[in-house]
């Protein structure tokens, strides 16, 4: 079961996701771009400090937003999977 992962594709499913944040990339910095912007959202670094959540609740509400989406489930599992093993890098450092 090693297959290969699409960043690019998943890049654009993720952009549906919100309205108004444009994350521009060529397709050699996908990954790079999407693992960096996930990692934010985790971080909630989008958001002014004193207004910020925990990483646990923001976790739990990007995997609500990408279950509730409308994009096809093997993207969404991809994307649930990125964000658990950034969410986990984030715990054990």
């Amino acid at each position: 079961m090693n297959e290969t992962i699409d960043y690019s594709a998943l890049l654009t499913a993720y952009r549906t996701l919100w309205v108004n944040r444009p994350l521009p990339a060529s397709d050699e910095k996908s990954k790079e771009v999407l693992v960096e912007i996930i990692g934010r959202d985790i971080r909630d670094e989008n958001t002014h400090p004193r207004a910020r959540k925990n990483p646990y609740v923001k976790f739990y509400l990007a995997a609500k937003r990408i279950a509730d989406s409308k994009m096809n489930d093997e993207k969404k599992m991809e994307l649930i999977k990125i964000h658990i093993s950034i969410f986990e890098n984030l715990e054990n450092n």
